[in-house]
């Protein structure tokens, strides 16, 4: 069973695509591992603001971010292992199985975007990844103070000078 909720108004992120899929990927796959079509798997994106007043909770500098969530109801992690969990090498899996790119590097592609991961399990239960990234938000430009700009123009030439002239004028 799985559960796909993505926000309507979700904010564009700056990033390589094909790296994003490969996270989402990696993330789903291990979750259908772990629930062995006896759970559920949850992903959630939603836009997320960061104010002055939280920014410290989350160790992220204020702004507008993208938080995505994948969550299974599988067998869970042990908290020895939650320590380890993104360590280079590290896997939990049968080493007879096909493993995917690895949590070290989810975590790394993650960074590479500025972005930050984090995982909360309880052992025999569920786990959820959560990743967040920096929006790409529009910001709007303020209108200038004033209209009236000056160009200084420095050429030694004058026919070059009233050309250069002309064509900004133009």
């Amino acid at each position: 069973n799985v559960s796909v909720n993505i926000a309507d108004d979700l904010h564009p992120v700056f990033g390589k695509q094909s790296d994003i899929y490969r996270v989402l990927m990696n993330l789903c796959k291990n979750a259908a591992e772990a629930v062995e079509n006896e759970g559920s798997i949850f992903i959630n994106a939603e836009n997320l603001q960061v104010s002055e007043n939280n920014s410290a909770d989350r160790n992220l500098p204020p702004g507008n971010y993208i938080s995505l969530k994948v969550k299974d109801t599988g067998k869970g992690i042990a908290e020895e292992n939650l320590k380890k969990i993104f360590g280079l090498g590290f896997s939990t899996k049968n080493k007879k199985s096909k493993s995917g790119l690895g949590l070290k590097i989810v975590e790394e592609i993650i960074l590479k975007h500025d972005g930050r991961i984090t995982v909360n399990s309880e052992y025999k239960h569920w786990t959820e990844f959560t990743i967040i990234i920096p929006a790409a938000v529009k910001h709007e430009l303020q209108p200038a103070a004033s209209s009236k700009k000056t160009i200084l123009i420095a050429e030694d030439e004058h026919t070059l000078r009233e050309l250069l002239v002309e064509l900004l004028q133009s």
